[in-house]
């Protein structure tokens, strides 16, 4: 195997929309509380190429995943390219040409588009001319402390941390995954252009004291539909990212460590679209919600679904890459923890040891529970964030079944041909 890395800061120049909230008016930038980047693994075995491309942003539109693709295409026709949001809710905005979108990503920017894209082509190229000889570790650790329930007081949550680290020698690069939703930076300092978590994760990974060797790090999202993340109101924002980051870091750390690193002579991807709805199926009641309930959401419902129902979400694609024993699944929403556990345990029984179920990967099309989640409408201290994501499950209550059954189709695919 050959690995490369690259990053790209992209942090703007000046005040700009900050996504993340429905604000009116929209916020805006008043200071950066951390730079912000496009960051970029390339790895090659065999004939397959695949570029990981995580950028510091809310979400990743279809039209956006699509300019890296195409911009990294001319660079090597045959890579296969993920694109993933770290879905900090202070980064820029201003990038989806939408009625919806304006109301989370702040008033549209012409040209705000195509900077996010040639940020995120330039690093995947530099990672791409990159590459050198690597081998492989991988790990997962269990994290508590860092991630909460926010849609049902004590349902199962996915506290894994699934880590790969690419060794060149020395040198390494370190991919982290772990679900917890990175809305620090947007409670405590609402002004403030920020990666927030995965931020902040990296930051350390790169300049830990002991770390003797060069080390490259990017971070993604894992279940973050019904997830949480603590957050002590009386601390100031940069103890409250260290609390987070830090069991994070540590994870990594062991990984990295304690697992030995091994030749792998192959990588696999594969893909496949998610049969969704032809169009926005907005609800918001839970089953066993009253009429009158229902009568009284229906407002709401019917003015998401205008919204939803007049934006081009494109094209929903599960994209899997199989590094020896461990598997990236990279899913267009914010996953569930319910479809993010039933992946892991698929990926498992085809066996594979590390999974990373991601979040904001390819495009948007918004949260995903499992069918099963819809029915029970839940206790006070969590209903209204758990209408809120029903609300967004924009293509219906079926969406994330169809998830699963896409991924799993995917994943006894890729097991097959690792045979």
């Amino acid at each position: 195997m050959r690995a490369g890395f690259a990053k790209v800061d992209m942090t703007p120049a000046g005040s700009v929309p900050l996504a993340g909230y429905f604000k009116i008016p929209a916020r805006y930038s008043s200071g950066i509380q951390a730079p912000i980047f496009a960051r970029s693994i390339a790895i090659s075995a065999g004939d397959t190429t695949v570029v990981i491309v995580v950028l510091d942003l809310l979400i990743i539109t279809t039209e956006l995943a699509e300019l890296v693709q195409d911009g990294v295409a001319r660079r090597d026709p045959k890579a296969r390219v993920l694109v993933i949001a770290t879905h900090s809710h202070s980064c820029p905005g201003g990038f989806w040409h939408t009625g919806a979108a304006r109301m989370a990503l702040g008033p549209f920017c012409p040209g705000a588009l195509e900077r996010l894209a040639e940020a995120a082509i330039e690093s995947a190229v530099m990672a791409l001319g990159d590459r050198r000889d690597a081998r492989v570790a991988t790990g997962q650790r269990m994290i508590s402390g860092v991630a909460t329930s926010r849609r049902r007081a004590n349902s199962p949550m996915d506290q894994l941390a699934s880590v790969i680290v690419f060794w060149r020698g020395a040198a390494k690069g370190v991919l982290s995954c772990f679900g917890a939703h990175p809305v620090l930076a947007a409670e405590l300092s609402p002004g403030s252009l920020s990666g927030d978590l995965p931020g902040e994760v990296v930051r350390i990974l790169e300049t830990k004291s002991e770390t003797n060797s060069q080390t490259f790090a990017a971070h993604v999202s894992g279940a973050l539909g019904g997830v949480g993340i603590e957050c002590d109101h009386n601390l100031s924002l940069e103890p409250n990212l260290a609390a987070a980051a830090t069991p994070i870091v540590a994870a990594a750390s062991q990984v990295v460590d304690q697992e030995v690193p091994r030749d792998v002579p192959t990588i696999r991807y594969m893909d496949d679209v998610i049969e969704l709805p032809p169009s926005p199926e907005v609800q918001v009641a839970f089953a066993d919600q009253s009429w009158s309930a229902r009568l009284l959401l229906s407002p709401l419902r019917a003015f998401a679904q205008g919204l939803f129902g007049a934006a081009d979400f494109g094209v929903a694609r599960i994209q899997a890459v199989a590094i020896g024993d461990a598997l990236i699944i990279g899913t267009p929403f914010d996953l569930g923890t319910g479809p993010a556990l039933a992946l892991r345990a698929a990926a498992r029984s085809a066996g594979f040891r590390v999974v990373m179920p991601v979040s904001q990967c390819g495009g948007y099309f918004g949260y995903t529970h499992l069918g099963d989640e819809y029915v029970r409408l839940p206790p006070r201290g969590t209903r209204a964030m758990a209408l809120y994501e029903n609300l967004m499950s924009v293509f219906g209550y079926r969406a994330g079944d169809t998830v699963v059954v896409t991924a799993t189709a995917i994943i006894e695919r890729l097991a097959a041909v690792n045979e």
